[in-house]
């Protein structure tokens, strides 16, 4: 014997994919898949402290437009990463310019050139250590976390270390010959275009890319983006608790839009008995139902009611079935 049962639904796409951002830059993806109940949630990519963060989606992705597996969606922006490639770019254009120099011979320039880069490090690296003590100052009265002194204590520790290389570099420009000076400077460049390389490999694995086939719709807010599946359509309904006991998995279902769509057919697919929720003090179960082929002008959210063929159940049946759970 069967009977019907009519609740409230909402369209979902059969799978969605949304792109967001914490406050501390952090990237992350949560994919759903509505019909088969899974919900994964990754770190795309992580953010460093003092970084700052923005994300850029690709100006020719309009919203609605589709995009397949693997696009790029976007890329994100790293104040870090950017400034950190404009040093080694400003380093390497004036290792380059050193080598000039050395090349023509003038050794007095050269040294010149090298007590200056000196003393250059010299006054970074005590502006660090003027960082270090205010730091410290803060740190005693638990004004800072300890990861911002260690923050200023490795700046502290990168800055003695130019100036010991800065040091080097004048003693070889005043006591080393031509062939010595060059070797120096043409190894300082290969670092620096090694490390550029390494900047360049980081700032495209900052790259997006869609995990699923879908229609991109842009983002707002914390949302970055979201990608939707409408190739396939599902029916979220939330059940009574008493009433999901009639309901099992292949059972039709007829739903009839509240914005005058044509109806809708589907059958259930799932039923999330694990996780149920409380409503004016019932408690409901979430349902969903595959739907049939549907009207182009379906849209995410869209609500309607839906009539469920359930089995009709005494109130034995349903403490027969309630006791066998």
């Amino acid at each position: 014997m069967t009977d019907s049962l009519t609740v409230s639904a909402r369209a979902v796409p059969s799978q969605e994919w949304v792109l967001q951002q914490d406050a501390d830059g952090v990237i992350t993806g949560s994919l759903t898949d509505h019909l088969q109940g899974r919900h994964l949630r990754r770190t795309i990519l992580g953010a460093e402290r003092g970084d700052r963060i923005r994300f850029e989606t690709l100006p020719e992705l309009a919203s609605g437009v589709s995009v397949a597996a693997g696009d790029p969606i976007g890329r994100r922006i790293s104040a870090l990463t950017a400034r950190r490639q404009a040093e080694l770019q400003g380093q390497l254009d004036v290792e380059r310019a050193y080598l000039e120099l050395a090349r023509s011979g003038d050794k007095a320039s050269l040294v010149r050139e090298a007590d200056v880069r000196l003393a250059l490090a010299q006054a970074e690296a005590a502006q660090q250590r003027r960082t270090l003590v205010r730091q410290r100052s803060l740190f005693e009265h638990n004004l800072v976390a300890p990861a911002d002194l260690e923050l200023v204590e490795a700046a502290v520790e990168a800055a003695d270390l130019r100036v010991r290389i800065a040091e080097a570099q004048l003693q070889t420009a005043r006591t080393g010959g031509p062939e010595q000076e060059l070797r120096w400077i043409e190894a300082r460049i290969a670092d620096l275009l090694s490390q550029l390389d390494q900047v360049r490999l980081d700032i495209e694995a900052d790259v997006v890319r869609s995990p699923i086939d879908g229609r991109f719709l842009g983002g707002h807010g914390d949302t970055l983006a979201v990608v939707q599946d409408t190739t396939a359509w599902a029916a979220i309904m939330p059940v009574a608790w008493t009433d999901h006991l009639r309901l099992q998995p292949g059972l039709r279902v007829q739903l009839q839009w509240d914005a005058g769509l044509p109806p809708a057919t589907g059958q259930l697919t799932r039923l999330k008995t694990e996780a149920f929720s409380a409503i004016d003090g019932r408690q409901f179960v979430a349902v969903v139902a595959r739907l049939d082929s549907v009207d182009g002008a379906l849209v995410p959210g869209l609500v309607g009611q839906c009539r469920i063929a359930a089995d009709a159940q005494t109130w034995l049946d349903r403490l027969q079935r309630i006791l066998a759970l």
